[in-house]
Parts: structure tokens; C-alpha cells; sequence
């Protein structure tokens, strides 16, 4: 499980630089979506719904995205 994590990780840290790379630790760090969602609306306060959630989708499709080119290879 930690080398899945690990690869999820880079993958993350990838797609969540700057200002956004508190994003990847959340999501790596929640037990759930409900969980990364409740986390991210700490961090972004003042951002709607709707962008948090698709914060998390994002996140979901980069580390969906990297295991189906890794199971294509």
C-alpha cells in the first residue's frame, strides 16, 4: 500500500504546485472525499463548493489517469 501511495504522491505533487500544493497533502492525508472536502473548505475558506469539490475529482483523475497508464504499459 505505501508504494501506491508513494507513486499517488508524485503524481499530486505534479499536478498541485504553488499555491495549490497544500491540496495534495490533504488528499493524501483524508480518510474519505467527505474528509478531503471538509480539510480543503478549512484551507480555501472562502472558495464555493463546487471548486472544492472539483478539486477533489481532479485529484481523483490525475491518480486514475496515472494507474491506467501504468496497467496499459
Amino acid at each position: 500500500m505505501d508504494d501506491v501511495v508513494d507513486e499517488h504522491q508524485a503524481t499530486l505533487a505534479r499536478a498541485f504546485r504553488g499555491a495549490l500544493a497544500p491540496v495534495r497533502q490533504i488528499i493524501l492525508n483524508s480518510t474519505s472525499q467527505k474528509d478531503a472536502e471538509h480539510k480543503l473548505k478549512l484551507l480555501f475558506a472562502d472558495w464555493p463548493h463546487e471548486r472544492i469539490a472539483g478539486l477533489v475529482e481532479q485529484a481523483m483523475q490525475v491518480c486514475a489517469a496515472k494507474g491506467a497508464a501504468q496497467a496499459k504499459s
